[in-house]
């Protein structure tokens, strides 16, 4: 399911995709990666949450989370109302970070790519621009 990258060799795109596939329904059972999401947010330093995901203010503050996995930091900056965009690799932890959505009534932007080569899975929203870009872990290879 992972798109392939011209930067990383296949043998590291099959561990990778090995990793991700066997920890994407147990991965947010980690205290470590739950509190490091939380501190993580708690530093992005964001305008203060709305009551209303309808609120101009919050509604238009966009934030990009490359690697974003499970969703842990996306879903956490989306419950301010904030325009959440995460992009991953894996399609296994997509579909984990989705279903935490829906569960939670969130709205957000999933969607399959490469944090190397963001382009591709974001043709749709150059010129859009982030208000902040995040990434909290990502397996990276050279």
């Amino acid at each position: 399911m992972s798109p392939s990258s011209s930067h990383t060799p296949s043998h590291i795109q099959s561990i990778t995709s090995f990793y991700t596939q066997a920890r994407a329904e147990n991965y947010d059972n980690s205290a470590f990666h739950i509190k490091l999401a939380s501190s993580i947010v708690s530093s992005l330093d964001l305008p203060p949450a709305s009551s209303s995901s309808s609120s101009s203010s919050s509604s238009s503050f966009r934030v990009l989370d490359p690697a974003t996995g499970t969703g842990l930091v996306a879903l956490e900056v989306a419950k301010g109302g904030f325009e959440v965009i995460g992009v991953d690799v894996s399609g296994e932890m997509l579909s984990v970070a989705r279903e935490k959505a829906k569960k939670e009534g969130l709205e957000l932007t999933f969607l399959i790519g490469d944090a190397q080569e963001p382009r591709g899975s974001l043709k749709n929203f150059i010129g859009v621009g982030f208000d902040r870009i995040v990434c909290s872990s990502a397996i990276t290879c050279e």
